[in-house]
């Protein structure tokens, strides 16, 4: 079964966390996600992750640390996540560029949130210890 490694951002401010849909052209695009993507062959997890935030919302991020990896088995394949603490630049502020919505959402409420599966234990686990 092939595996496939993505990186998300967990970026927080003032008690809430960036989330964002899928871009409106791929499949699942009504659930939520932590913003981030697929890592390219001889890329990081850093520069993907920066990579991907400027891509996908035009934002200019410093990533920090790994706070979490995640497996998550799909029907077509197995999904290896690294959820990666950024913080957004002096003057840097999200917009969506791919039609997907973006939210700020307060970090205990995420549990409420529909994630893609993938990201749903995360999510609850932040939730519970903001």
């Amino acid at each position: 079964m092939p595996k496939k490694q993505v990186c998300a951002a967990v970026i927080r401010r003032n008690g809430l966390t960036l989330i964002c849909s899928r871009p409106k052209a791929t499949i699942l695009r009504d659930k939520m996600e932590f913003p981030g993507g697929k890592v390219e062959p001889g890329e990081s997890i850093h520069e993907c992750i920066v990579r991907e935030l400027r891509e996908e919302l035009n934002a200019e991020i410093l990533p920090l640390d790994v706070i979490a990896e995640v497996e998550h088995e799909y029907p077509n394949g197995l999904l290896n996540i690294v959820f990666i603490r950024c913080v957004l630049k002096e003057g840097s502020e999200p917009v969506p560029c791919e039609g997907q919505e973006i939210r700020w959402v307060p970090t205990r409420e995420l549990h409420n949130v529909d994630f893609l599966e993938a990201d749903r234990e995360f999510a609850s686990l932040i939730a519970s210890r903001a």
